[in-house]
């Protein structure tokens, strides 16, 4: 009995290890490449709305529907902030708007409020 359970602790161990190691890394990059796929939708339906107004609308659903933090900005300023958002006052700043800026997607990871949140921003030179 002992040798059996030696055996199957081994094997579960070994397969715990494996997931929180090797898995940990897919599932982070796989989150990290849905919130750009998202990312970039949302500002595809902003980019197509008539008029500024309208675009701080949409966003504003978008929002309100996916209970994400969004902002809406041009490369010098920010048009709304909308849903769970943390402060706008140095959004220029932060790390994924620097990134998106410079190579039209940026990502970060930090902690809000003792929370780990992730943030993506991007940037579309097209339409500013």
């Amino acid at each position: 009995m002992l040798t059996f359970a030696l055996f199957v602790g081994g094997a579960v161990v070994g397969i715990g290890l494996y997931s929180f190691l090797v898995l940990r890394g897919q599932i982070y990059e796989a989150a990290r490449e849905t919130l750009r796929q998202q990312a970039e939708r949302f500002a595809l339906q902003l980019e197509a709305q008539p008029d500024a107004e309208r675009m701080v609308l949409a966003g504003e659903q978008i929002a309100r529907v996916t209970e994400l933090g969004v902002h809406i900005a041009t490369r010098d300023e920010v048009i709304g902030s909308f849903g769970n958002t943390p402060e706008a006052g140095s959004f220029f700043e932060q790390d994924e708007v620097v990134q998106a800026l410079a190579d039209g997607f940026g990502y970060d990871e930090r902690e809000v409020d003792g929370d780990p949140r992730l943030f993506v921003a991007v940037f579309r030179p097209e339409t500013g």
